[in-house]
């Protein structure tokens, strides 16, 4: 068996950079094993810890299946669920933003007030007088543009939900990167375990208190 390291410009594989060693918790990187005219696709320790290599596509296959089972429809209602209280708090969202423009507006209407009082205070030279001059428009731009600011528009549950649904029914590379935090494999000699942690569990976590979602994945 011919067997080398990826070579040249690094390639992205659906599980780049997640993928971890159970026995030492040393990152695992894709090589390639060349047989009988054939190419295979592995992942292997970058430790010395002498843990088997794991095929690409058991990896590929386990993640893939995680993210279908994290996004579940019962995930999608807790979120849902949770876009629901916080779109509840709307009036108070909105208040707070027109709060925070309305004092970084007075802010700017002090500073350019000090200003003016500092240009007609006394005779300045030309180049002084500029340059409060440009200061003053500045901040007589930005008052303007604070004073047609909008809060930030929400995405309707509707949306976050059809955006989860199609992440759910092909998982991509975007996904996986977004949703996995890390794969743990550990391969023995009848299986690959795999462990999973996603991003996604302080999130619901926080969300839904007390309530478990995290998918089973050992012995996958």
């Amino acid at each position: 068996m011919n067997e080398r390291k990826q070579t040249g410009r690094k390639a992205s594989y659906l599980c780049s950079g997640l993928v971890y060693c159970a026995n030492c918790g040393e990152k695992m990187h894709v090589y390639k094993s060349s047989r009988k005219g054939h190419t295979y696709l592995y992942y292997r320790c970058c430790g010395k810890c002498g843990a088997s290599v794991v095929k690409l596509e058991d990896v590929d296959r386990v993640a893939t299946a995680y993210i279908k089972e994290l996004l579940s429809e019962d995930t999608q209602v807790k979120v849902a669920r949770a876009l629901r209280t916080y779109q509840g708090q709307e009036k108070d969202r909105v208040e707070s933003f027109k709060s925070a423009i309305a004092k970084r507006i007075k802010e700017k209407e002090t500073a350019y007030n000090n200003l003016l009082t500092n240009m007609t205070a006394a005779v300045l030279p030309v180049e002084v007088v500029t340059d409060l001059s440009a200061k003053m428009q500045q901040l007589k731009d930005e008052i303007a543009e604070l004073k047609k600011a909008e809060p930030p528009a929400d995405y309707s549950v509707d949306t976050i939900r059809e955006w989860l649904q199609s992440i759910r029914t092909a998982p991509d590379e975007k996904a996986v990167q977004l949703l996995i935090a890390r794969i743990e494999a550990k391969h023995t000699e009848n299986k690959t375990d795999f462990n999973i942690t996603s991003t996604l569990k302080p999130v619901l976590e926080n969300m839904v208190a007390g309530e478990g979602f995290e998918p089973t994945t050992s012995g996958l």
